[in-house]
């Protein structure tokens, strides 16, 4: 089965909000080997034929954290039974393949007060676990060793699948295969089936990790966007980006790309008016000017230079717009 800028006087680092929680600065690594120009207009390259086209095997999946936390093959999952019970596997799996200390397992289980039974039913509750893995055909396993530690093999865990197949992605695209890419990327959307473990409480979860997961989904639509633009499919990628700049209105490298499919479409008229919007947003909200990328992009545009540098997964340099808080 397939699933089809560091900061400066007038840009300063700022506190990111998810959940309407603090964040550290966001960042999405660019791979050095990518490269940094390309026109978003020109001839579009050929496919390959289908049976050279990189694909995402999802036969092998069976623990899921891009959504709510799921156990068992993706169309016949395992029910968790229990918030504690997913809380922990949730916890385990952020820190797979490292042991994970007791009393750091049961202040995520008990952010408050842990009961006297506290340590016992830690035990019970990985005794459920590994009966729940087993029975979901999962080789995953749970060691005790200074605390406790999953150990995930290769392919079952979607985040590992799709971080493999990102890097992939951009390989592929430095390689100069963008249809290849795209499909790829395309696939490895499909295996989002929501905010990271969207089901569990925000207390005893890595809040860290969350965030980590929440930019690397976004990296990737943002390389979609990319490369519907390098293989002339504006509409697709305006549209995919008026969705995301709903959300994060604030992240600059998303009106880079408006502005870039605006010009694909010969409206560069609408796209000045974009940055035009966004200076005035940023300025009478937050108190600070567009970032260079996109001033650079915009100057170029008024000389009628379209050719621009990709805009891959660059730093976001004001706070993403936090998702929608849920009630617990």
């Amino acid at each position: 089965m397939t699933l089809s800028a560091p900061a400066t006087a007038s840009h300063p680092q700022r506190t990111h909000y998810r959940r309407g929680r603090p964040r550290e600065p966001a960042r999405c690594i660019r791979r050095p080997d990518t490269p940094q120009h390309v026109s978003v207009v020109g001839p579009t390259p050929r496919p390959r034929p289908a049976r050279y086209q990189e694909r995402v095997l999802v036969t092998t999946l069976r623990l899921g954290v891009l959504g709510p936390i799921s156990l068992g093959p993706m169309d016949a999952p395992v029910a968790i039974r229990g918030t504690k019970r997913r809380v922990l596997l949730a916890r385990l799996l952020f820190d797979r393949g490292r042991a994970v200390p007791v009393d750091r397992l049961l202040d995520a289980l008990w952010p408050t007060r842990p009961p006297r039974s506290a340590v016992a039913n830690l035990q019970q509750y990985v005794h459920d676990i590994r009966r729940l893995l087993i029975s979901a055909g999962s080789r995953a396993t749970i060691v005790t060793s200074g605390g406790y530690r999953i150990e995930v093999p290769a392919g079952e865990l979607d985040v590992e699948v799709f971080e493999q197949g990102l890097d992939r992605a951009r390989g592929l695209r430095a390689a100069g295969d963008p249809v290849a890419a795209s499909g790829l990327v395309a696939d490895l959307l499909g295996l989002v089936r929501g905010e990271p473990v969207e089901d569990l409480p925000t207390a005893g979860i890595d809040d860290a990790e969350l965030t980590r997961l929440g930019e690397l989904v976004l990296c990737a639509k943002e390389l979609k966007v990319d490369l519907d633009l390098t293989l002339g499919d504006s509409d697709k990628a305006l549209a995919t980006l008026r969705q995301l700049l709903a959300r994060y209105p604030f992240h600059e490298p998303l009106w880079k790309q408006l502005m870039l499919a605006l010009c694909a479409q010969g409206r560069p008229t609408e796209a000045l008016r974009a940055f035009a919007a966004l200076r005035r947003q940023l300025v009478e909200e937050l108190g600070v000017e567009p970032g260079d990328e996109l001033r650079a992009v915009h100057e170029a545009i008024l000389r009628g230079n379209t050719a621009q540098r990709r805009c891959g997964c660059g730093r976001v340099s004001v706070p993403l717009r936090a998702a929608p808080q849920r009630d617990r």
